[in-house]
């Protein structure tokens, strides 16, 4: 949603403003004017500056994740300027002016039946160097594999090479990814296209299988594949978003024979106000630069920005409102 084109002063009048709308599943966003309720007591009300794309806006877009009724207006990745604050809420740190970071938030009685905005939570650069280093936590000498390259697996890496893990294999079928893969610390690209069985590659890429796997893609297959690359006592996680009620197949046998795990994470299980402070300033020491895998469209190129996301053009699109 862009920034409120009238009340900004006036929160308890209903607000006028932009946004990019989607009306039902499958269709295409259209930027639509839309009026918001009057700020309710344990709101803020921010006017926004960016917003991210993320994989799981499409997810949502097409249908394939149902968290609401349509029409309705995706994203839970933005920036920007709080106007005004609601008497009840509750972090009394926060003040009108604050340049803030949005994302998505749940409690434990709604789940994702209800998204809320949350000012402590960072962009999806979390996601990928959270599940890193805040629950895998891979030592130096050992492997780990991430399939899939887009903003959430490249800053995996990112995160890998910050721990110094020794071998960084990059798993992705885009060519124009492993450029950027290199650079930012890959010891090892694959492209799966070009791998006929990515079992046996792996296993012999990593003397025996690897011992950390992220899949970062939510795609089936994929999945399956990470699960079995897996070496003794090695862990997976699942960071991509499949679809609603999917199935994999595992050998459960293999797993206990082989003391191995595999979990699900959301956001990076991250505490932000800590962990944000911590990406920024390795971000400044030039150890996480996130700065490589984005690029800033205007509000109404939209269609260009999902464009150039589908060829494989950018890897973390940002709409800026203008």
């Amino acid at each position: 949603m862009s920034n409120p084109t009238n009340t900004i002063n006036e929160p308890n009048k209903p607000i006028e403003t932009i946004a990019w709308v989607v009306h039902n599943a499958k269709q295409d966003f259209k930027l639509e004017a839309i009026t918001l309720d009057q700020l309710h007591d344990d709101e803020l009300l921010v006017e926004m500056k960016y917003s991210g794309i993320c994989h799981t806006d499409l997810v949502f877009q097409q249908g394939q994740l149902r968290i609401c009724e349509y029409p309705a207006v995706f994203g839970h990745e933005g920036a920007g300027t709080i106007r005004a604050i609601g008497p009840k809420v509750k972090n009394k740190s926060l003040k009108t002016g604050d340049f803030v970071l949005l994302s998505m938030n749940f409690c434990e009685t709604c789940m994702m039946d209800e998204l809320h905005l949350m000012m402590e939570a960072i962009l999806t650069k979390m996601i990928g160097a959270g599940t890193v280093m805040n629950i895998l936590k891979p030592e130096p000498e050992s492997s780990i594999v991430i399939f899939g390259l887009g903003t959430v697996g490249l800053t995996a890496l990112m995160a890998a090479k910050y721990l110094g893990v020794r071998q960084i294999i990059a798993v992705d079928i885009q060519e124009s990814k492993f450029d950027v893969a290199r650079e930012l610390g890959a010891t090892d690209i694959v492209n799966s296209k070009e791998v006929c069985d990515m079992v046996s590659h792996i296993q012999n890429l990593t003397s025996g299988g690897a011992d950390y796997c992220v899949d970062c893609t939510g795609v089936l297959s994929v999945i399956e594949d990470m699960l079995n690359c897996l070496g003794m006592q090695g862990t997976a996680a699942t960071v991509g978003v499949p679809p609603s009620g999917a199935k994999i197949i595992i050998d459960p046998l293999q797993f206990l024979l082989g003391s191995k795990r595999y979990i699900g994470c959301r956001e990076g299980d991250s505490v932000p106000t800590e962990f944000i402070p911590r990406l920024v300033e390795m971000q400044r020491s030039g150890q996480f630069p996130v700065e490589k895998i984005c690029k800033v469209y205007d509000y109404k190129d939209m269609a260009k920005a999902l464009d150039d996301l589908h060829h494989g053009k950018v890897i973390k699109p940002v709409i800026q409102w203008s």
